[in-house]
């Protein structure tokens, strides 16, 4: 299941739309994996720039030229990008990262644990188990480290390295000029971004995001290759499109910072804030409800200004006597059954939510909620939405079988 749902993502956000190996202009090469591995050949061999899935040196496509790669280039360090770089590194080429890619690694190293449960749902790459593996306990393989800029010059092409943050404080943007094209990383898809993503995830900033696609529109492009999905060729269609996304992440972060200012609650912006017509993205990855409440928690923090929540004790310790009050469990029962036929289903599922805290494991209960799930994941186009959908359909019928 864990396999088809990522595959599934990769499609949706145009990953599969060209050939395995294609050669995008005279001298740049793409083969998508989990994502993009880019090739350039130089006049003295080759660079290779975010390995992934598809950057095994012993593999078909690059074994009879491993011997020439003179340098590995990463966007970012998450780990579908960064697979087979320990491969590359025994191979002494050299490997170039922002330095913000080491405490990333130590971040996502400290909270392996709480990752390794959540990207199991959502189907992504899954680098460790350890419960307690310390602050500062990541393997740090790249060698070759910058801070605000560099370039490395191979072969009579300039590879130039900036850095903008984004998806990742450690996000690069990669510019050749000899090619005119530029490497984006995550910061753009063919989908709504995941300016906040379900497995979790430090801040997000869509500023970020936005000064990133700016800096790549200023080098007026030719060729423009994302981490995920079909590289964009064609100047005015790199700024068309590229526009188009980033003044999409610039009307939600201003809507939003504009209802945090006029007093409106996360729950109420979610529900309030839609793309308009001319900035309109599909959002089959990220989604724009998801970002709104990614972008007010991270420039405010949890607290929403309702008192009760200064506590320690939560909502969920009065459904005891709310379910009492109802009437018991069969008018709450009821009540979710009302909302499920209404296709209220969001509503139906804290009507389950409430009664499976006081009646755990209720077969008629749970059996409902599957229901109430499947119909979700039945309307759903966003590929991350449906992994976790899936992951609770899984964990119902587990509790089922028992």
């Amino acid at each position: 299941m864990k396999t088809s749902i990522i595959f599934m993502i990769l499609i949706i956000c145009g990953c599969n739309t060209f050939s395995q190996v294609d050669e995008l202009i005279p001298g740049v090469f793409v083969n998508p994996g989990s994502c993009n591995t880019y090739l350039i050949k130089t006049n003295d061999g080759y660079v290779l720039i975010d390995p992934g899935s598809a950057g095994n040196p012993e593999s078909v496509w690059l074994k009879p030229l491993k011997d020439s790669v003179r340098a590995v280039l990463l966007t970012h360090g998450h780990p579908d990008h960064t697979q087979y770089i320990k491969e590359w590194h025994e191979l002494n080429v050299p490997i170039y990262v922002n330095r913000e890619f080491i405490e990333f690694q130590n971040y996502t190293t400290r909270l392996s644990g709480f990752y390794f449960i959540r990207n199991s749902i959502q189907g992504a790459p899954i680098t460790s188990t350890l419960k307690n593996p310390g602050n500062y306990a990541a393997t740090i393989i790249p060698d070759h480290f910058y801070d605000e800029s560099d370039t490395i010059y191979a072969g009579g092409i300039h590879f130039i390295m900036i850095h903008v943050e984004g998806e990742t404080p450690d996000q690069s943007l990669i510019w050749v000029p000899e090619k005119k094209t530029v490497f984006i990383g995550d910061n753009y898809y063919t989908s709504f971004p995941a300016v906040y993503t379900l497995r979790g995830t430090e801040p997000r900033w869509a500023l970020d995001y936005i000064h990133a696609l700016d800096l790549a529109l200023q080098f007026n492009p030719e060729l423009l290759c994302p981490g995920h999905g079909k590289p964009e060729n064609g100047k005015e269609l790199i700024v068309k499109k590229v526009l188009r996304y980033r003044n999409a992440i610039q009307y939600v972060h201003d809507k939003t910072v504009e209802g945090m200012n006029e007093g409106k609650d996360v729950f109420t912006l979610m529900q309030e804030i839609k793309l308009p017509d001319s900035l309109m993205i599909p959002e089959f990855f990220g989604r724009v409800s998801w970002s709104v409440r990614g972008i007010y928690d991270g420039y405010v923090g949890w607290f929403d200004g309702n008192i009760t929540n200064m506590y320690t004790i939560p909502v969920e310790s009065i459904y005891p006597e709310l379910i009492n009050l109802a009437g018991g469990k069969g008018t709450m029962q009821k009540l979710a059954e009302d909302f499920f036929n209404q296709k209220e289903y969001v509503k139906a599922l804290h009507a389950t939510d409430i009664i499976l805290k006081v009646f755990k494991d209720d077969k008629k209960i749970l059996d409902m909620r599957l229901s109430i799930v499947k119909a979700l994941r039945a309307i759903s186009t966003n590929g991350v939405e449906i992994a976790w959908l899936s992951h609770e359909i899984d964990r119902i019928n587990q509790i089922d079988s028992n």
